[in-house]
């Protein structure tokens, strides 16, 4: 089981695409245990509050997957219908990133 890999919360700028110009906005990233999610879930994008919720007791490439997807849910509101689409790309960008080496979603040690 893996905890405390990060801390709790991080913040983050995401461009939101649904508006024309696209302003950044804070959002926060926040790293959840199993239980602390609803149940069958890795992630969770919540776009009134803007909180990503990821669990943290994922293996690498689950959680990388997850983050990548909720942070695409978050970029703009049509994606929310998408998916299909968000799960498919997401697990294939955290693959590509995972592999090339250069990108880590755990620290070392």
């Amino acid at each position: 089981m893996r905890h405390n890999k990060y801390e709790q919360q991080k913040i983050v700028q995401i461009a939101d695409r649904g508006i024309e110009a696209c302003p950044k906005a804070d959002w926060t990233v926040s790293f959840e245990t199993k239980r602390q999610m609803p149940q069958k879930t890795w992630g969770v994008c919540n776009r009134k509050t803007r909180i990503l919720r990821v669990r943290q007791d994922l293996c690498e490439v689950n959680f990388l997957d997850t983050l990548i997807h909720e942070l695409r849910h978050a970029q703009h509101p049509v994606l929310f219908e998408a998916e299909e689409f968000i799960s498919d790309t997401s697990t294939e960008l955290a693959i590509a990133l995972l592999a090339t080496g250069r990108v880590r979603a755990f620290p070392k040690g």
